[in-house]
């Protein structure tokens, strides 16, 4: 078992908690879908905060990732698993859960997922506890209101008491 530690109203993690459980509820499906949702949702947010984009410019996933990296926001890295996640979103929904292969493939999927998207969160929404306070380590994106900019915007420090624990199976 793995727990991942989220704060409840930071960015994105209700959704991301909602994923953990689907994990865990062995709902792999579900999770995997969600968690592309939500990876692709941050992405957006990002590209928003970084590229001071108006709430109602569009932009799709592919071009919102190739900006942030070409403005060195997003690294070589990221960019790749990112891009492979993009590729292959759709490889697992034709696979048959009955059958004892495509049941190993769809779970370790979602579990791949779930850790891109929880090694996501950590990167953009990562946070310390000092004084007993949640303090964001990039107060910017914790803004997730349409129109507003989290650098302008005075971040309230949440109670580390407030933070949940997910867990999630591991299985052999």
């Amino acid at each position: 078992m793995r727990g991942t530690t989220l704060v409840p109203d930071g960015p994105f993690a209700a959704p991301s908690v909602e994923c953990a459980e689907q994990f865990r509820d062995g709902h792999y499906f579900g999770c995997i879908a969600l968690a592309q949702a939500v990876l692709e949702a941050v992405v957006r947010h990002v590209w928003k905060i970084k590229l001071k984009k108006e709430p109602n410019q569009e932009g799709g996933f592919a071009k919102n990732l190739e900006a942030l990296h070409k403005n060195k926001f997003i690294s070589d890295e990221w960019k790749a698993k990112l891009d492979e996640m993009w590729a292959d979103r759709h490889s697992v929904y034709h696979l048959r859960p009955s059958e004892e292969s495509d049941r190993q493939k769809i779970e370790e999927t979602a579990r791949n997922t779930l850790q891109l998207l929880t090694d996501l969160d950590r990167e953009f929404f990562g946070f310390s506890v000092r004084g007993g306070m949640v303090v964001p380590e990039h107060p910017e994106y914790w803004s997730i209101k349409e129109g507003e900019r989290g650098e302008e915007q005075v971040i309230q420090k949440r109670q580390p008491s407030m933070a949940i624990s997910v867990m999630t199976r591991r299985h052999s």
